[in-house]
């Protein structure tokens, strides 16, 4: 999908969700970190989620857990499977595009007053238009 879009003309930021989290004190992986930032910024209100059934209760369905060296992580999907709960993909993106943003900040409304959506590219306008290929 990632190749897909960007082959659209948007720019896409690859998340490997296994990967090392950025606070790794505190979370198991980047996917962990994903998910219990995204909780942050939505808690917060700085975030307005889609509304879409299919994301709410991907959203709602996942546990939390603890490592053994108590560290933060997300209900693995195999877990979830076991359960008889399908696979948290939209929630994932969602939260993925809300957190990872920007090289790391999630999207503000006063990141988003520069923006303008455009077909095919997203251009940001800060005096000179910077269009992502």
């Amino acid at each position: 999908m990632c190749d897909a879009l960007r082959n659209g003309g948007w720019y896409v930021s690859r998340v490997n969700n296994g990967a090392a989290a950025n606070r790794s004190e505190v979370y198991s992986n980047r996917g962990a970190e994903i998910w219990f930032e995204a909780k942050r910024l939505i808690e917060e209100k700085k975030m307005i989620l889609p509304e879409d059934p299919v994301f709410i209760q991907q959203a709602t369905n996942r546990r939390m857990e603890y490592t053994a060296n108590q560290k933060l992580r997300a209900e693995s999907k195999e877990a979830m499977r076991n359960r008889g709960v399908s696979s948290p993909d939209r929630a994932d993106a969602v939260f993925a595009a809300m957190v990872c943003a920007g090289g790391g900040d999630a999207f503000t409304a006063e990141t988003l007053k520069w923006v303008k959506l455009g077909s095919p590219r997203v251009r940001f306008f800060d005096g000179e238009p910077v269009t992502f290929d």
